[in-house]
Formats: C-alpha cells, sequence, structure tokens
C-alpha cells in the first residue's frame, strides 16, 4: 500500500509520508520545516510531491557491508 501512494501523481498528505516512511508524524513535520522534505504548505497541511519522498528515500538509503 505504501508504495502505491508514491506512484500517484498528485499530492500526498503528511499522513501518507507517515506512512510510507514509517516514522512519525513530528520526525516529517521537523524534516519539512528544515527543508530536507520538501513540501508544499496550504494554510495549515502540508503537501508532498510523491517524486520528492522517492529522493528522500534515495538519498537516506545506504548499503549495509555484511562481513563473512
Amino acid at each position: 500500500m505504501a508504495l502505491d501512494l508514491l506512484e500517484r501523481k498528485s499530492l500526498m498528505k503528511l499522513s501518507e509520508v507517515v506512512d510510507v516512511l514509517r516514522v512519525s508524524e513530528s520526525t516529517v513535520k521537523k524534516k519539512a520545516a528544515s527543508g530536507e522534505i520538501p513540501c508544499v504548505k496550504i494554510g495549515r497541511a502540508r503537501l508532498f510531491r510523491p517524486e520528492d519522498i522517492y529522493r528522500f528515500i534515495a538519498a537516506h538509503t545506504r548499503t549495509l557491508e555484511v562481513p563473512l
């Protein structure tokens, strides 16, 4: 379900980003306020472009090396 939200063309609600990233609402709000996750603020609502969420995930993905 979470990936389905990213494949839409429309803007995502804060609650949808929380579901995709599996972090708290306050974490997403802090990262949006700092500019780490770009968002559009309309009134009190923060809306997110799916491609920005993809970029955020890609930028924070790292490969762990497993010792043999």
